[in-house]
């Protein structure tokens, strides 16, 4: 088996992340963990989710990967870079397009759909948001 690549999710958004590695790189084994006792995961507080995320990267890592992605927006929005240090397998989140809805958006506004706690995360983050202090988010 070569070094496969992680990745995991709560939900289901995960399996579109899968079908693009395996389109890219057909030979390249994926192990896929479906954390369904954790979910959802945009419902916890940053804490509880940075316990799942440290629980879930040390059985992940037991697979010797590769790469290891976090196929969820609320982790990779609310605590991606804190868990990256605790790890030496990279790392990978999916964050919401807001940069190119942005681009395309005519008012400079665009509506995101999100759990509470990711989209006072993304408020507060150094996403494209904070890159256009013109535009604004609201919740």
């Amino acid at each position: 088996m070569h070094q496969p690549i992680a990745v995991f999710d709560a939900g289901i958004g995960s399996y579109a992340i899968v079908a693009e590695i395996h389109k890219r790189l057909p030979k390249q084994d994926i192990v896929y963990f479906a954390d369904r006792a954790s979910f959802p995961y945009g419902s916890k507080g940053r804490e509880e989710l940075l316990a799942v995320m440290h629980r879930t990267l040390r059985f992940l890592e037991g697979y010797a990967p590769s790469a290891i992605v976090i196929a969820s927006n609320a982790p990779s929005i609310m605590v991606l870079d804190d868990v990256r240090q605790s790890t030496l397998v990279p790392l990978f989140g999916v964050y919401p397009p807001i940069e190119e809805a942005l681009a395309m958006s005519a008012s400079g506004k665009v509506g995101i759909m999100g759990c509470i706690h990711s989209s006072k995360a993304r408020r507060s983050s150094s996403s494209s948001l904070a890159m256009h202090p013109t535009r604004r988010m609201s919740a």
